[in-house]
């Protein structure tokens, strides 16, 4: 494939850079790289695990009756038809996709018997990409971007 390595010449794997864009009701919330270039690569069959955690950008943390309280986006009507991550490629090294499994947590205060107790609780909702997807900026061998919609 255009655009592809050999395993076993040095610097060899992804060198385009990836980015990815994470919107809530088509308003962009964040724009972060997922892939520097550069990197190795990925077998058919191999599973890389990438994560992202939002961060205030104040840097200032939150404490509720002393629960350390993550920083998070809010998304009053939940995340399904209002999250949108758009994974984009900036080079024509081609990324051949066959499967995103996206895993979104939800946070939020719960209170606990006692004074004033409260603990953050934490629930994972699965999310899964299965269609085979490449990207590159090579329009022969690819797409520039590839939005999931959750």
């Amino acid at each position: 494939m255009p655009g592809g390595h050999d395993l076993g010449v040095a610097g060899s794997g992804t060198d385009s850079k990836v980015s990815l864009e994470i919107y809530r009701d088509g308003q962009l919330i964040v724009a972060v790289n997922d892939e520097p270039g550069e990197t190795a690569r990925l077998d058919r069959g191999e599973v890389a695990t990438r994560y992202w955690q939002f961060q205030n950008p104040t840097g200032i943390g939150v404490a509720v009756s002393g629960v350390a309280v993550p920083y998070t986006e809010d998304f009053p009507n939940g995340v399904s038809g209002h999250l949108m991550v758009r994974i984009r490629i900036h080079g024509d090294d081609a990324w051949r996709k066959q499967r995103i499994e996206s895993r979104v947590w939800s946070g939020q205060l719960q209170y606990v018997g006692g004074i004033d107790s409260v603990e953050w609780v934490e629930t994972p909702q699965t999310f899964v990409f299965g269609q085979e997807v490449v990207l590159s900026t090579n329009n022969a061998e690819g797409h520039t971007t590839w939005d999931l919609r959750y």
